[in-house]
């Protein structure tokens, strides 16, 4: 290998090196700082959107809790009831998104009115049980389909007791769009956000990039260890962020990031690098290039008058300029030929002074 080649190939070796060992530290320090940083942004959106959804199911806990306070509701006259949950439906349907079925008031054989002439019967739903043979202020239904309009709900079952003992229910629906609508609002990184319970049960509308199967792998650890704030899993692709939300059992904020949107500045920062790194090497091996004709044109013209001197011409000298070693070893070789051409000129006439004697 050429003299000038060693020297490219070191020092593109060396500059290749030292650029990958930055490279790393950058991309260790920068991605642990820009998590520490999107770890800190998520806890406060997500931890407020999830006070927001508690917030919002609490006020409809409330909802319940006024309906409750009726006097026809405490005394469970439904001749009463009727015309009460009729009027109350049609005034407030609208707003929570289940027209004919917001409310229902029934006893605790489950049979609940929500209008004058129409009834629903929950008595068989897992939710209703829990509610009358529990002690718990208000129980929340896993995902519904309402049996007067089929639209997607969740309940709130509100049990009615007397010193302890259940004597009625009051059912509020949540539409799920609602839900959707508060999970949809949340930007972040250009994440899907929806909210579930440890099961894997969806209470939004799904998003198009999430299927059903994804969401009971995701409630895995849910499931397992159910986070008390917020926390975040990740996958070769993705973060997934879960905040609980109050007022529920096991429902919560979820949130799917792409993995590359979250190192987005990282992976710039080493673009960056990268196009620097391609730089320096190009310049670094320029530079070899001219260090290298320094060295080696030199080296071969002194190469070339070495090869004169020795084929027999003692008078030829090297060019000696400068103080670096190349000249030092040019001084060297022209003394020695100096030397070696005395010495010669000395036996020259030696031999002529022994040609004269005999």
């Amino acid at each position: 290998m050429k003299f000038r080649t060693r020297m490219i190939v070191t020092f593109s070796t060396l500059i290749t090196i030292a650029f990958a060992v930055l490279m790393s530290l950058v991309y260790l320090t920068v991605s642990h700082a820009n998590q520490q940083l999107v770890s800190s942004t998520s806890i406060q959106l997500f931890d407020a959107k999830a006070r927001e959804a508690g917030d919002w199911l609490a006020q409809r806990v409330s909802e319940l809790e006024i309906i409750a306070l009726n006097p026809a509701v405490q005394s469970m006259d439904f001749d009463m009831i009727r015309p009460f949950v009729d009027t109350l439906n049609a005034d407030v349907g609208q707003r929570f998104g289940n027209q004919w079925g917001t409310f229902a008031i029934g006893k605790t054989d489950g049979i609940g009115w929500v209008a004058q002439d129409k009834t629903i019967d929950v008595s068989g739903r897992d939710y209703f049980e829990r509610a009358m043979t529990g002690d718990e202020a208000f129980i929340l239904s896993e995902p519904v389909t309402s049996k007067t309009d089929n639209a997607p709900i969740a309940l709130i079952c509100y049990p009615l007791r007397k010193d302890g003992v259940p004597y009625g229910f009051i059912n509020g629906a949540i539409a799920l769009n609602r839900l959707t609508e508060l999970a949809q609002g949340i930007d972040f990184y250009g994440g899907v956000s929806w909210i579930m319970d440890s099961q894997g049960r969806n209470y939004t509308v799904l998003p198009e990039t999430l299927s059903t199967k994804q969401l009971i792998q995701f409630s895995e650890p849910l499931r397992i260890d159910p986070p008390a704030s917020t926390r975040y899993v990740a996958d070769g692709s993705s973060y997934f962020y879960f905040t609980p939300i109050p007022m529920t059992e096991d429902w919560f904020l979820c949130t799917k990031v792409p993995r590359a949107v979250l190192m987005e500045s990282t992976y710039s920062l080493l673009s960056t690098l990268a196009v620097v790194w391609i730089f320096l090497l190009g310049l670094t091996i320029f530079a070899a290039i001219l260090l290298s004709r320094t060295i080696s044109q030199p080296l071969a013209q002194l190469c070339q008058t070495m090869d004169k001197a020795g084929g027999g011409d003692l008078t030829i000298r090297a060019q000696a300029q400068g103080s670096d070693e190349i000249a030092m070893l040019a001084h060297s070789f022209n003394k020695l030929t100096a030397q070696l051409q005395q010495l010669m000129n000395q036996l020259l006439r030696n031999e002529k002074q022994k040609r004269r004697l005999h």
